[in-house]
């Protein structure tokens, strides 16, 4: 005796699951955007810096597979509460697929790194910088937790372009008292990853020392 033929979906069914795969697929597709309207990315820039070490904070966060990774109003604090780096925009192109290596060949190709508006507030004093407990935490957190050796050499050899844009910084001398001002700052750093020697740096800006009651007059550059 044969048997029945399955009984047939309607058509509602068939559409449900259509209607389903193409919400599945464009909630993969617009996934980066969706999760920038969220906390979750400034969440995850707040928690990359250990609370010993300071506070990272930032005002908005972009995402997306194939456009521009933007983070903005980004604010580096010391211990105090004190301000030691912002900048107005940090922006890698290529989206997260590039920064990741999900696009073929993205690994060779440079990773740019674009920084906009960044302020730089650095303290010397006897005993180091206002920068130094943070660069030694992460130094040690790095020596706790050792890289995967074939992820770090990937890492290492993929050549970078970084261009900073409009910076400034404040250099203190916490011993005397004198500061001198960097304006206009405008950076570019090509690094091919074959070596130190290949590293392409151009630098300028303005130097100027701040007059103080010891030493009025300030110097240009």
């Amino acid at each position: 005796m044969p048997r029945p033929a399955p009984p047939a979906r309607s058509p509602r069914v068939r559409r449900l699951l259509l209607g389903g795969l193409g919400l599945i697929v464009l909630l993969a597709l617009a996934g980066p955007t969706l999760l920038s309207f969220t906390p979750i990315p400034l969440s995850l820039i707040a928690d990359a810096l250990p609370a010993e070490a300071g506070r990272l904070g930032a005002r908005s966060a972009s995402l997306s597979w194939m456009g521009p990774v933007a983070v903005g109003g980004i604010e580096l604090r010391d211990l105090q509460g004190n301000v030691i780096f912002a900048a107005d925009r940090v922006e890698i192109a290529g989206g997260l697929l590039g920064l990741t290596g999900g696009f073929r060949g993205s690994k060779s190709s440079p990773l740019k790194v674009r920084v906009d508006n960044a302020r730089v507030d650095l303290a010397i004093g006897p005993s180091g910088t206002n920068f130094d407990p943070l660069i030694l935490l992460l130094q040690k957190k790095d020596a706790a937790n050792p890289a995967d050796p074939s992820r770090q050499s990937a890492s290492v050899q993929r050549p970078r372009n970084i261009e900073v844009i409009n910076a400034a910084a404040r250099i203190t001398d916490t011993t005397s008292g004198a500061q001198w001002i960097f304006e206009e700052v405008s950076v570019n750093l090509a690094d091919p990853a074959r070596g130190v020697d290949a590293i392409e740096l151009t630098a300028a800006g303005k130097l100027s020392a701040v007059p103080t009651p010891g030493n009025p007059a300030a110097a240009g550059a």
